[in-house]
Parts: C-alpha cells; sequence; structure tokens
C-alpha cells in the first residue's frame, strides 16, 4: 500500500491547494497529528513551523477532540477507558482492526459531528 502512496510533499501540497491556510483542525491526538502534519507542509516547501511565531502568522484553528469527546461522554454515562478506541466505539464506530489515518480522520470527523450538532 505505502509503495503506490503520494510522497508527503505531494500530499503536503495538494492539502494546501485544496484548503490554504485558514482551515479549522480537529484531531483526536493534537500534539501528534500537528507534527505529523506540519512535517508534511514542509516537504511540500510551505514553511510555517519553524518557530512559534511563523505558526501564528496563519489562522489555523485547531481543536484537540479527544478531551472533548471524553467530557462529553462522562457526562453521557460512559465509563469506559480513556484510549480512543473504547471512546471511538462509545460514538458509534465500528473496531478498526489495521490502524488507518484516513479512518481514524473520519471517525474523528463524526465524534465532532456528534458532540456539536
Amino acid at each position: 500500500m505505502i509503495n503506490d502512496a503520494p510522497k508527503p510533499a505531494e500530499v503536503g501540497k495538494m492539502i494546501f491547494k485544496k484548503f490554504g491556510s485558514d482551515i479549522f483542525i480537529g484531531s483526536f491526538v493534537q500534539n501528534l497529528d500537528i507534527e505529523h502534519f506540519t512535517k508534511i507542509l514542509s516537504a511540500a516547501g510551505i514553511d510555517f513551523i519553524e518557530s512559534k511565531t511563523d505558526f501564528q502568522k496563519y489562522d489555523f484553528h485547531i481543536l484537540d477532540l479527544w478531551p472533548v469527546a471524553y467530557i462529553h461522554a462522562l457526562k453521557q454515562g460512559y465509563t469506559g477507558g480513556t484510549g480512543s478506541e473504547g471512546l471511538f466505539r462509545y460514538f458509534g464506530a465500528k473496531p478498526r482492526g489495521l490502524h488507518s489515518a484516513l479512518e481514524d480522520c473520519r471517525i474523528t470527523a463524526d465524534v465532532l459531528r456528534k458532540i456539536v450538532l
């Protein structure tokens, strides 16, 4: 699967071309996800994360969904663990099996919709 996948630089260019810099980012492990995101964009020559000052000149809105989802679930009576699998399943996701970043993105978006809508 990885051999045929686009290189990080190509993915970064596609993301930036489609969404620009005024985007809302929701993730389930914000620090790790933003680290990967910035590496992909940096590989594409979109160099805005060299320092916090450079990062802040763009209008990125970042939401770490894990604590929001966990608190929401607790308020609804959730008694499971703090891991993403249990929380994802609480919000109706099927067991994930092999890790898929794209599937995690879809599930995270679905969790966000269920909390805010």
